[in-house]
């Protein structure tokens, strides 16, 4: 996901850009893409109105869709999939199977993990999409993200106006205070980061008028003139948008401000 950066300014028209996790065909996959669907999985979440629609007094039947709150317990929430994935990153002797074993210990019982079979190095969950399989291997290093501080110092102090502006960027997401030399304070991991970058997201969604635009994929080949109707099926099922129909159809579709139909 696109860096998010929040300042105060006045009304204004902002576009984020998501690449979604959901492409097709579910696989084996790994920190990445588990972040990806991890930004799915919370914004499928904004879809129900049904609090607006109460607030604003309007007499309608309750309708069921899809409630991924659970899903999104087990990645985010404390001693969820993330923070042991954080913890584990921290520990010196820490390795992607020890990690696994913790996975495995603290989350078995719950009905969106799922604990291969007949292998030693893979987990699951149940999305919202459907079941991923993630590999650890390299898990803990991705997240670890190590960066010399050396490096990052003269990158910083370059003269070039677009490396100072990208590694600049750098620093302040890490935090000014982590970068000084002999600090004792924990840089921040990749997750982390990722998590607190798509909270920022969903609270500036959740105050603002968003619209949704949803670029589908006629094909995976790349081709002009292609149309792969389990292609494009598979993307608006992943993507929540036959939810969303449903949802609007057994609404109230058209919604105008009463400033607007007044005149």
């Amino acid at each position: 996901m696109d860096d998010i950066i929040i300042s105060s300014l006045p009304p204004h028209l902002a576009v984020y850009v998501v690449l979604s996790g959901r492409s097709g065909a579910l696989k084996t996959e790994s920190t990445k893409p588990l972040l990806k669907f991890l930004c799915d999985e919370s914004k499928t979440q904004q879809a129900p109105l049904s609090e607006r629609t109460t607030r604003e007094g309007i007499q309608w039947e309750a309708i069921d869709w899809m409630d991924n709150a659970e899903c999104l317990d087990l990645i985010e929430k404390k001693l969820g999939m993330l923070a042991l994935i954080n913890e584990e990153s921290r520990f010196p002797k820490g390795t992607d199977y020890t990690l696994l074993e913790k996975l495995h210990s603290r989350h078995a019982t719950n009905p969106y993990y799922v604990k291969p079979r007949v292998t030693d190095h893979q987990f699951g969950i149940k999305h919202y999409a459907g079941e991923v399989l993630y590999d650890v291997r390299g898990i803990l290093e991705k997240n670890r993200d190590t960066f010399r501080d050396d490096i990052l110092f003269i990158l910083k102090d370059s003269r070039l106006d677009f490396i100072y502006d990208l590694f600049e960027r750098v620093g302040s997401r890490n935090g000014d205070e982590t970068l000084k030399m002999g600090t004792a304070r924990r840089k921040p991991t990749v997750s982390s980061q990722f998590r607190d970058s798509l909270h920022s997201l969903m609270a500036t969604l959740s105050a603002s008028n968003p619209f949704f635009v949803r670029c589908i994929k006629p094909n995976m080949d790349k081709k002009a003139n292609q149309f792969d109707p389990d292609v494009v099926l598979n993307q608006l099922r992943y993507s929540g948008m036959l939810e969303t129909v449903k949802i609007r159809r057994a609404g109230f579709p058209v919604r105008r401000t009463f400033k607007d139909f007044y005149s």
